[in-house]
């Protein structure tokens, strides 16, 4: 009962409040991860100002993929406080297709942040349908690191050809999320990463690539390969500034309000 007073007062801010109280309505919708607040965040997304949409972008990555998790069964057991929330939450329905639908939308939105989050909620829910426009999000300079990251989340071999062509990026950063994107999709990237470092047009490459390999074995999520190229290059991980850290790891993260 108090979870849907909360929700109906949430869900009042976000459609009538200030641009503030707009945006912290959007993130306490998140943060109750109530199938209720679906489709009022679904209608946010349309809001004037930028730190709402992004905002409502965030609460849908999360909420839609707390019921990807349900869906699976795989929530705590019973008899723990976690376990009672969530089964209490398996009887509800979450409208993953919309919500998908609308955040795909959003990367082509006219700010970065929003495209920022909107990226970022696509990783977490991992629908297919997302696939295509995140590996086209890597075009977009501001998002593509973020873009790398989603779908490392994803872990799809159809992404690993994108990824590797990121390993060449100027942006230390971004070579740095499709290293780690290449590592979370294991062992379906290593044939990709072998060919692609036995290709002469990508032998500056290499070292990257080598050196991905190498952790990859060292994390034992695959067998070491020699595919006949030394390594040229030591790279440190690059150091990720720590904006994008808060971003990835706080939902609460507050974003420029913009009209």
């Amino acid at each position: 009962m108090f979870d849907g007073i909360k929700v109906w007062w949430h869900v009042r801010k976000l459609q009538n409040g200030s641009d503030e109280e707009r945006r912290k309505a959007a993130m306490k919708l998140g943060e109750l991860k109530d199938a209720r607040a679906v489709e009022p965040l679904i209608e946010a997304l349309k809001d004037e100002t930028a730190g709402v949409r992004a905002s409502a972008a965030w609460a849908l990555g999360d909420i839609v993929n707390l019921g990807k998790i349900i869906r699976k069964g795989e929530f705590p057991a019973r008899g723990t406080v976690v376990g009672a929330v969530m089964d209490e939450l398996s009887s509800k329905e979450f409208d993953d297709a919309k919500a998908v639908e609308s955040l795909i939308g959003m990367l082509g939105d006219g700010d970065r942040f929003v495209r920022e989050h909107a990226t970022m909620a696509l990783g977490k829910i991992g629908d297919v349908k997302a696939l295509e426009p995140l590996i086209k999000a890597l075009e977009d300079a501001d998002v593509r690191g973020f873009a790398a990251w989603a779908l490392g989340a994803m872990r799809d071999e159809r992404a690993v050809g994108p990824l590797i062509s990121m390993l060449g990026n100027k942006d230390e950063v971004v070579r740095g999320f499709a290293a780690g994107a290449l590592e979370k999709i294991g062992e379906p990237a290593v044939k990709h990463l072998v060919e692609a470092a036995r290709d002469p047009d990508k032998k500056p490459l290499r070292g990257a690539i080598s050196r991905i390999l190498k952790r990859m074995d060292e994390n034992e999520q695959t067998k070491r390969h020699d595919f006949g190229c030394r390594e040229t290059e030591i790279l440190k991980p690059p150091e990720i500034p720590r904006e994008f850290q808060r971003l990835m790891a706080d939902g609460t993260q507050k974003v420029k309000l913009k009209a």
